[in-house]
Parts: structure tokens; sequence; C-alpha cells
């Protein structure tokens, strides 16, 4: 990241990253996250809600017009049924499913661990996770929620983990939210897996004048080459499953460009995130992506200075409309 005007270079917390990494979160199980951000907000709202779905909105400053939107949940499978030693599993969203990825699912007495084995291919294929153990297999219930195993690490300005969809996107919007004297901040839950409350929430907000969405999205790997590099900033998406607005989109442009913050356009012909939901329930709103290889993988890997990058966007863009420049 070049030096800017609004450069947060070092000044990220990478211990809050680390703990958020760590809540079990898979879809339709956000509470204990959403009880861990709250206590981070609080000290610094100047109001702070969660509406009954289990989305969480906190006001910093009176009149705030630009919201940071991200997402609670990440994607994971559920118990199907419970055999001898093992259990088969389904996904929640859409995970990626390497054969033996050690897996640990969460049951009323704790955490159990096990290893993912894969049968078959595509829409035949079966998942089941080895427990090694009948009587740990006794412990579950259908409907126990499973997920990859913690293995967070950080090396060489990269951070590499499981779950990055979207802690990645909560700790920006997190950390742009605190250096900012107005702006909303915005987690929503089921992203990963219908039904989708980004529409109910764009309801609860008609004087916001901008959404900004953080979320995590595809770069360039030895799989194959993709328009968004890793550290070259923050992507804005100008076409995914939904065409942006192009004066939204010239505002933001006009912000980096002011603070010489990089950024990447991105076109893609499939794909989307909360964007499309606020946009269809009249919130505008544009998505901000954090380059990422391997998504939905328990091989997740980012670097660092594109999440600073993405956080000098979301203040700079704060800043520029409450002074009116936008």
């Amino acid at each position: 990241m070049k030096p800017t005007e609004t450069s947060l270079d070092g000044m990220m917390d990478i211990d809050r990253l680390a703990q958020m990494l760590d809540f079990h979160s898979v879809v339709s199980n956000t509470e204990a996250l959403a009880d861990w951000l709250m206590a981070q907000l609080r000290p610094h709202a100047t109001r702070i809600e969660q509406d009954r779905l289990g989305a969480i909105y906190a006001w910093r400053g009176e009149s705030p017009q630009v919201g940071f939107f991200c997402h609670l949940d990440s994607v994971g499978f559920m118990v199907e049924e419970i055999h001898e030693a093992h259990v088969q599993v389904v996904p929640l969203g859409k995970p990626a499913t390497p054969h033996y990825t050690p897996i640990v699912i969460q049951s009323d007495t704790g955490m159990v661990n096990g290893t993912l084995l894969v049968q078959g291919a595509d829409d035949e294929r079966t998942l089941r996770v080895d427990l090694w153990d009948e009587a740990v297999a006794a412990q579950l219930q259908v409907g126990d929620l499973a997920a990859f195993a913690p293995n967070f690490r950080q090396e060489a300005g990269r951070i590499h983990s499981r779950w990055l969809d979207n802690k990645l996107g909560i700790w920006v919007a997190l950390e742009a939210w605190l250096a900012s004297d107005e702006a909303l901040f915005v987690a929503t839950v089921r992203e990963e897996q219908a039904p989708h409350d980004a529409g109910a929430v764009a309801l609860r907000l008609p004087d916001l004048a901008l959404a900004l969405v953080v979320d995590i999205t595809y770069a360039a790997s030895p799989e194959g080459p993709y328009m968004v590099a890793q550290g070259n900033g923050p992507s804005l998406t100008l076409r995914d499953a939904m065409v942006y607005d192009r004066r939204w989109l010239s505002a933001i442009r006009r912000v980096a460009e002011r603070h010489q913050i990089p950024l990447q356009p991105e076109i893609t012909l499939v794909g989307g995130s909360d964007a499309t939901m606020l946009s269809m329930f009249g919130l505008p709103a544009l998505f901000i992506g954090i380059p990422t290889r391997y998504a939905h993988s328990p091989a997740e890997m980012a670097h660092l200075s594109d999440c600073e990058a993405a956080v000098a966007l979301l203040t700079a863009t704060a800043t520029a409309f409450q002074t009116g420049v936008i």
C-alpha cells in the first residue's frame, strides 16, 4: 500500500481478527460471535441495536450517511446421519471439501474432532466425518454444526485461515468504523445460506445514503488467472450478479484517487454479496472485495496490505460524505 493521508499501516488490530476466527460461526450459529462483536462496538457507539434476526447495527456520530456492512456467518456443514464411529454431513453455504480435511463439530458437551471423507463426485458426492470412536459419535445429534478446524496463522504480510470469508470483512469494517467520526456499522446474518436477511436490514435504514459491503473476492492464483491480484488493494465490483450504479462507482474511484489508495476494478458474470439484497430493497450499495485465494476452503489466504487499503478507502469515503465532498 502506498503511503496516503488515510494510511493505517500497522494500526489494524490483528488480535481482533485472531479472536474472531476462533468463533464457531457456521450459518445459523452466530450468537456467540455477535455477543463478542457488540462488546467491541458498545464503548465507541452513539447507539447500538440488534434486530430479531440477529443483525447488529452500531452508529458512530449522530447522523452517519455511509454504512460499513459485513456478514457474521461462514460456510460449514450440518450433521445429517449418525453411524457407529462417523457422521454424514450436508453442506451449509458452499464449502470446499478437500479429502482428509480436519473438522470440528460443536456438540452439547463441547467440540468434537474428526476427518472429512469425500466419496463420489459433484452432485453425487457423500460427505462423512470420521470420528474414530463410537463413544464420540454417541455425543452428537442430528443438526449439530461442523466446520473446518481452526488454523489461523500470520506470516510475511499474509493471513492464512479458515473463514476469512467473512471474518476479514468484519475486521475491515470494524477497524474502519473505529477510525471514523461518523459511520454506521452493520453485521448481517445468513449471507451464505438463504433466507438472507440483508433485505430486511435495508428496510430498517431508510435514511442511509450508501452501503459499502465488505467481503472477500476472488484473486489470481496458480489455479488460474483473474483480473484481481493480491497486494494491489481491494476490488471495486462493477458487475457481478447485479450491475452497480455508476454514480457511486465514480464517486468511490475519485476518493481512492484523491487519497492515492490502490483500488482494482472487478467484473465477473456470477456471484454476489449482500449488496444485491440491499439494492433490491432500496438501499444503494457497492461491493468492496478483499482479494482472497481459495475461497470457502480451509486454506483461504489474503494480504494484510489489501485489508489496510480497504480500511483507508472506507474511512476516506465516510469522511467525504460527511463533509460534502461527495
